[in-house]
């Protein structure tokens, strides 16, 4: 699949000439330049409008505090799980006819930063994670989502259950970023660490890499806040020490059980369809 990752837009800052005389000199003082805040977001998967994803979520999302990894009843899912065999679940489909078992195209949900990525380890396959700090969504966005407030360290620490003898993961306390998980993929990611991310930029395809349940092609798409600029590494789960090391373990736990990363239901991004693309 051909990756299209627009070359960045450098924003035009206006410079007056300085003319200097026998008796001054001027200091030229630099014009800001306003970024328009992210207001709407785009549709995780390519041809599929923001309204219609109801339709081929074929799991939701599951929270319960404090929230752990469980069986049965008492297992969270924390994401949501998008796919569809064809178009004919979708009421009022007009396109051609599309389904997610052949690589169809992961757009990405909001703009960011690639903070994370894995090559095929478990749990989550074939992954990349993107960051979007809050202070650029706009407010109207900001209500729809309607982010949790962070959690005390107290509560943190009586409830994490992360070794405390790793080296802890580094991130900015003073500054909160959503970071957007996209797993499953089908193709290792081609995006690196530090690339800049659109709206609706192709980040991948739809695949069964990981723990996909029964090997059916979805994505996983979670959704957590937490604080900005965290340096995540490589994220695995296993028991076996073959398969994930100490340090990937304690980095997934970090992300996914320690509660520094609270999840968010990903439907309240387009519970009412505030779309850009």
């Amino acid at each position: 699949m051909e990756q299209l990752t627009p070359a960045p837009t450098a924003l035009p800052t206006q410079v007056t000439p300085v003319i200097p005389t026998a008796t001054s000199t001027a200091t030229l003082t630099p014009t800001a330049t306003t970024v328009p805040l992210v207001s709407g977001v785009c549709s995780p998967l390519a041809n599929i409008t923001l309204e219609d994803l109801r339709y081929i979520t074929s799991n939701p999302f599951i929270l319960k505090y404090p929230f752990r990894e469980g069986v049965g009843d008492f297992k969270n899912h924390p994401a949501i799980d998008l796919g569809f065999y064809h178009t004919s679940t979708i009421p009022h489909y007009t396109g051609d006819p599309l389904n997610t078992d052949d690589g169809y195209p992961i757009q990405a949900l909001l703009p960011g930063k690639v903070v994370a990525l894995t090559d095929d380890r478990f749990p989550y396959g074939n992954m990349l994670m993107i960051e979007t700090p809050v202070e650029t969504l706009a407010p109207e966005l900001l209500a729809q989502i309607q982010l949790p407030d962070p959690l005390t360290e107290e509560d943190i620490q009586q409830h994490s259950p992360c070794d405390q003898s790793l080296p802890k993961l580094t991130w900015d306390d003073n500054h909160r970023s959503i970071y957007a998980l996209y797993a499953h993929m089908k193709d290792s990611p081609t995006l690196k660490v530090g690339d800049t991310v659109t709206c609706g930029q192709i980040i991948g395809a739809i695949g069964a890499t990981g723990n996909s349940s029964e090997n059916i092609e979805h994505l996983h798409l979670e959704i957590r806040v937490g604080p900005s600029d965290a340096q995540f590494g490589t994220i695995a789960y296993s028991s076996n020490t073959d398969i994930a090391t100490d340090q990937e373990r304690y980095n997934y736990c970090t992300w996914a059980l320690s509660e520094e990363f609270y999840p968010i239901d990903p439907a309240l991004f387009w519970s009412s369809a505030s779309s850009q693309q």
